[in-house]
């Protein structure tokens, strides 16, 4: 009978546990399921391995069949642990960069007699190549469809450091056929001066089931000296040290980061108190990987600006912006003020999850 219709309560028709394997393959794509399931990180003490912690993930075996690994307890590579099928080599004269996957065997299927019906941590070791590192990703193996990429490794010396893992590859499972994306909220100032260093806009409680965060604003600054600029501040972090940051506007301008956040929304600046109503800017602000443990969160941003009563091509600038907040820790919440005198009223950011 090619033909079958499941459930159906018939003696002369049963199915057998692969339809629950191809119910998850119509339903997920391959991915690990929450934000920090089976985080790689280093060994303590230090060696030539990593380590992984519990979580789930689905991964892809075969066509349109999907299986559920799950990790119930800390998971260390190497030759005696059942859960890896291989370890790290030594590093060579060259920097190597391997790939830390999770994988399933079944025996059933076309893997050899003995393999069992597991998930299974496998490295996937790179050729040394002069010059590699984890932005290049020179000489890595390429991850077969049936395996899901948990980590990439820099492998150059006896340990494998924090520095040397990139977890930031990790792909979150979605539902196929699905629009993932989702309102967040809106911030509207009503109030003149308002939103200041010391008492930000908020966005707070950030859901963490997304893989990037969108805000788009509307802004005018009450009070402007010299040059005023949109600041946006990291899980509350105010220390300059931890952000990296540079706007450049018109063709040659550019400023540097703001004194306690990323500055990341130069806007429109004149002399005046208030901010004559003519100055304003329209921006875009986009985090990815926002939910997830990595070294260092990167932000880019876009805005149009108006910095004149008159509409003259000078008076209008497009600028653009890119940083990085040097925390390992999730966004879990954003503040917007301005580096002098605060926001004018109706300034408003809305923000999505994708």
């Amino acid at each position: 009978m090619p033909l079958q219709a499941f459930p159906l309560k018939d003696p002369d028709i049963w199915f057998d546990y692969n339809v629950v394997y191809e119910w998850l393959g119509d339903l997920f794509s391959p991915g690990v399921v929450g934000t920090n399931d089976l985080q790689v990180q280093p060994q303590s003490p230090a060696a030539l391995g990593v380590q992984v912690t519990t979580g789930r993930a689905y991964v892809q075996y075969g066509a349109g069949d999907i299986r559920c690994v799950k990790n119930t307890a800390t998971s260390i590579s190497g030759a005696s642990n059942p859960d890896w099928s291989n370890n790290f080599t030594a590093a060579a004269a060259n920097p190597r960069i391997d790939r830390v996957v999770v994988q399933v065997t079944d025996e059933s299927k076309a893997d050899p007699p003995g393999s069992g019906k597991k998930g299974i941590f496998r490295v996937l070791t790179g050729t040394a190549t002069a010059g590699a590192d984890l932005s290049n990703l020179s000489g890595a193996a390429t991850v077969p469809s049936f395996a899901t990429l948990l980590a990439n490794v820099l492998v150059n010396g006896a340990t494998i450091p924090s520095g040397n893992i990139d977890i930031g590859v990790k792909a979150r499972p979605a539902l196929r056929g699905v629009v993932t994306g989702g309102y967040l909220g809106e911030i509207i100032n009503n109030t003149n001066g308002a939103w200041t260093q010391a008492s930000p806009g908020l966005f707070t409680n950030i859901p963490q089931i997304y893989k990037t965060l969108v805000i788009d604003s509307y802004f005018r600054f009450y009070e402007v000296s010299g040059t005023t600029y949109m600041q946006m501040h990291l899980n509350g972090d105010t220390n300059s040290a931890n952000y990296d940051s540079r706007l450049i506007f018109g063709p040659t301008t550019v400023l540097a980061g703001s004194s306690n956040g990323a500055a990341v929304g130069a806007g429109p600046w004149s002399q005046g108190t208030p901010s004559p109503a003519a100055l304003y800017a329209f921006s875009r602000i986009v985090i990815p990987d926002y939910s997830i443990t990595r070294p260092g969160h990167a932000l880019v941003y876009a805005s149009g600006v108006r910095t004149g009563a008159s509409d003259v091509i000078t008076e209008m600038f497009q600028m653009t912006a890119a940083c990085v907040w040097r925390s390992t820790s999730p966004i879990t919440w954003l503040g917007f003020s301005t580096n002098v005198g605060g926001f004018a009223t109706g300034t408003r950011f809305q923000m999505w999850g994708q």
